[in-house]
Order: structure tokens, then C-alpha cells, then sequence
């Protein structure tokens, strides 16, 4: 096996289990809404961005940056379009 197939192979692992946390990651961020925890809100929907990118879910990058643009009234809203785009 080459460099470049082990690349690809253990890239597709990674983009799989990054799909596969999306509901954990999902249910984090309603316990931080919940509980008023704004900007680990935040944090988590920018780190969702970014792997959203990397890993070409390009609708994941949207919707987290989404909330983490959105101020406090808009930030349920924007949650919850995130959720719909994971399908949580």
C-alpha cells in the first residue's frame, strides 16, 4: 500500500468517526444552551465548522458558524438549524 492510499484510508476513518460523534457533539451543545453556557456554545459549534470543512460537509460548516456568529436570542434558532442539518 502506498503513502497516498494509507493517507486516503486513515482520512476516511477520521471523516467517518467525525460523523459518527456529530449527535454527541449535538447533545453537548444543547446542554451548554441549556444551561446558558453561551460560549462553549461557541467553542463546539466552531470546532464542528472547521471539521465540517475538512471533512467536506460543507452544510455543517455553514450551520456552525452560523452559531457561532449568532448573539444570545439567536442562538437557539441557529442550534437548531444545526441540529436539522445533522439530523438530530
Amino acid at each position: 500500500m502506498s503513502d497516498d492510499d494509507a493517507f486516503a484510508r486513515k482520512f476516511a476513518e477520521l471523516g467517518e468517526q467525525f460523523r459518527a460523534e456529530l449527535p454527541a457533539r449535538l447533545a453537548e451543545i444543547r446542554a451548554h444552551l441549556a444551561a446558558g453556557e453561551f460560549d462553549e456554545v461557541r467553542a463546539i459549534a466552531h470546532r464542528l465548522a472547521g471539521r465540517g470543512g475538512t471533512f467536506g460537509a460543507p452544510g455543517i460548516t455553514s450551520a456552525g458558524r452560523a452559531v457561532e456568529e449568532a448573539d444570545a436570542a439567536a442562538l437557539p434558532a441557529a442550534v437548531a438549524a444545526l441540529a436539522a442539518v445533522i439530523g438530530g
